[in-house]
């Protein structure tokens, strides 16, 4: 997969502009954005990217319930939470649900663009 395809989600405009942008010039493809996890279900179907970031916490649905969701609607899919929170109960609900990976929001953008790479090739392996 040369340039992956990004879907990110998160409920904060500033965040979501830069790690649009962070990533873009990573060598990354943003198809989608989305504010709510019900906008992130929508674009994973109208968009089918390779990767989902997604916030553990957005409005109407958040982001471990879209992650269960997308993974109902596109098995292959690789999703990785995005978030400020590090609690052990909060990641196992997000391995639960099918995320293959659990990264900081204070990663440094080379940093997460290098996590998202190895998260892809291997997905099975631990990025909690």
């Amino acid at each position: 997969m040369d340039k992956p395809r990004l879907l990110i989600a998160d409920d904060h405009p500033l965040f979501l502009m830069g790690i649009k942008y962070a990533l873009s010039a990573q060598g990354f493809t943003v198809v989608a954005e989305a504010t709510t996890g019900e906008e992130a279900l929508s674009a994973n179907l109208r968009h089918q990217p390779d990767v989902a970031l997604l916030d553990v916490k957005m409005p109407q649905l958040d982001g471990i319930e879209a992650c269960r969701k997308m993974m109902v609607q596109r098995p292959n899919l690789v999703v990785i939470m995005l978030t400020t929170f590090d609690e052990p109960g909060v990641m196992q609900a997000a391995k639960d649900a099918g995320a293959k990976g659990y990264v900081s929001k204070e990663t440094p953008p080379q940093e997460l663009a290098m996590l998202i790479h190895k998260i892809i090739k291997n997905p099975g392996g631990d990025w909690f």
